[in-house]
């Protein structure tokens, strides 16, 4: 599997549009098509895909590794899931707390 196909497996599980994910990426929306296609990008770009999808640069290029620690595409939506549960939780609280003073 090359970086495009990986690229696109991960644009496909994320859920964004390429306008969106460009935007979260600070790239445009044609150099998400281009890496779609068949074009790699440069050093710095890898490494904000990689962070953003919580992936390797190595395995977007060489698919060496498993995705991200949880071995699944869908893995960083789980941990995203979970955070936003979780500042919930400590809104719900905070709020309760401010109440009573």
């Amino acid at each position: 599997m090359s970086f495009p196909e990986r690229f696109r497996e991960l644009v496909a599980s994320s859920g964004l549009t390429q306008k969106e994910l460009a935007s979260a990426l600070g790239l445009s929306e044609g150099a998400i098509v281009n890496y779609k296609r068949d074009r790699v990008p440069k050093a710095d770009e890898l490494i904000a895909i990689a962070n953003h999808f919580g992936t390797s640069v190595d395995w977007l290029l060489r698919g060496t590794e498993p995705l991200g620690r949880d071995a699944s595409a869908d893995a960083w939506k789980s941990r995203a899931l979970a955070a936003e549960q979780k500042l919930q939780a400590i809104k719900a609280a905070m709020r309760t707390w401010l109440e009573k003073i």
